[in-house]
């Protein structure tokens, strides 16, 4: 599928993953246009039906080729694995839609930041250190995927204690 300015590639029968990433995809376009005032990078997202080298559970990579292209490397939101034993994040929180909204947008917001913050391929090229480039994607992704993830979504759950980080 190609929409806007990304392109999503997905296997037969998962349509309803299709879905799904179309509406965070264009949740990240509405991020580069509305709050950074830029064109919508390039990006191609990679749907896999099963755990591969750079998409698993809990694992997503976005790699950029060039300052406006950036791919995405995503296990399909329906895929079996996310149903192992292994059900929930290290917050405690499941694999559901909440997280797969946040986790698309926080990679788009990658993409975004090659080019406002970086005007290239390499996120530290102004210095900056991993952990703001990684805790602003976080942000741009909770903030601007769904209204759950904007509010009740912010107290995360330490694990195993019960309490949360916000209250």
């Amino acid at each position: 599928l190609r929409k806007g300015a990304y392109t999503i590639s997905y296997q037969s029968g998962y349509e309803q993953d299709l879905a799904i990433a179309t509406q965070w995809m264009d949740a990240g376009e509405r991020l580069a246009v509305e709050k950074y005032r830029i064109s919508p990078p390039t990006v191609r997202l990679w749907l896999y039906p099963v755990p591969m080298e750079y998409a698993g559970v809990g694992q997503t990579t976005a790699r950029g080729g060039s300052q406006e292209s950036t791919d995405i490397y995503y296990l399909t939101p329906s895929a079996a694995a996310y149903k192992s034993d292994r059900g929930t994040q290290i917050t405690g929180l499941p694999y559901d839609e909440h997280y797969h909204a946040k986790t698309l947008v926080h990679e788009y917001a990658h993409a975004v930041q090659r080019i406002v913050a970086c005007n290239s391929a390499n996120y530290a090229c102004r210095g900056e250190p991993g952990w703001y480039h990684e805790g602003l994607a976080e942000f741009d992704g909770t903030m601007n995927s769904d209204e759950y993830n904007r509010t009740t979504g912010m107290q995360w759950q330490l694990v195993g204690t019960g309490s949360s980080f916000l209250k």
